[in-house]
């Protein structure tokens, strides 16, 4: 059994891992959705999740029968590494939620977006030129 929980300990540690790369692209997204980015930009940040949430599934599956075998024994192994595992599964419970929030926060941010019609950022010098192009149309 303790071989068991330090497979599944092992691997809920690297899926935290990739769950906290997921959240800091969700925040990069939100950056990019308020800076008003390309939504290629954007896009790039949705195809790094999703490579990273495919890494997250292989994971899983690489442990379900590990997973069901502790299911079924749940409770009735007391020791460090089952108090471990059951921190590492309350960690990414956690994490899931926090990154869906987040997702919630950047799909009403983009539909925003969208809605209005937000153009992306322009520097200063293309503001102060497209500025100026604007004088000399109406003549100012």
């Amino acid at each position: 059994m303790e071989a068991l929980l330090e497979k599944l300990i092992h691997v809920y540690r690297r899926e935290i891992r990739l769950y906290r790369e997921i959240h800091e692209l969700v925040n990069r997204q939100r950056q990019e959705i308020l800076s008003g980015a390309s939504y290629g930009q954007i896009n790039e940040s949705l195809r790094a999740k999703r490579d990273l949430l495919v890494d997250i599934e292989e994971l899983e599956l690489g442990i379900r029968n590990e997973k069901e075998l502790w299911q079924r024994r749940n409770r009735s192994h007391d020791g460090e590494s089952a108090a471990t595992l059951m921190v590492l599964l309350a960690v990414v419970t956690e994490a899931v939620e926090g990154i869906l929030e987040a997702e919630r926060e950047n799909e009403l941010l983009l539909t925003t977006r969208r809605r209005n019609g937000i153009r992306p950022v322009i520097g200063s010098a293309k503001a102060k030129q497209s500025y100026q192009v604007q004088e000399i149309v109406e003549g100012s």
